[in-house]
């Protein structure tokens, strides 16, 4: 498990940061989604995983954007020390 940035990732699909992350699809935070494909937020989320915003989400695991996720479990954005 690689972490770098301040949004952590811990598990397959999971998120404890600034837009959190509890559980395969669940985002409970600012930018929050409640079930499968269902989003109350100012991030939208369109397909299974997807997400357009300003923390990107671009297929299963992957997340494109301030805090970025290439891959199942690793990080790649600013590190905060």
């Amino acid at each position: 498990m690689d972490v770098y940035g301040r949004n952590q990732v811990y598990g397959r699909n999971q998120v404890y940061g600034r837009n959190q992350v509890y559980g395969r699809n669940q985002v409970y935070g600012r930018n929050q989604v409640y079930g499968r494909n269902q989003v109350y937020g100012r991030n939208q989320v369109y397909g299974r995983n997807q997400v357009y915003g300003r923390n990107q989400v671009y297929g299963r695991n992957q997340v494109y954007g301030r805090n970025q996720v290439y891959g199942r479990n690793q990080v790649y954005g600013r590190v905060w020390t």
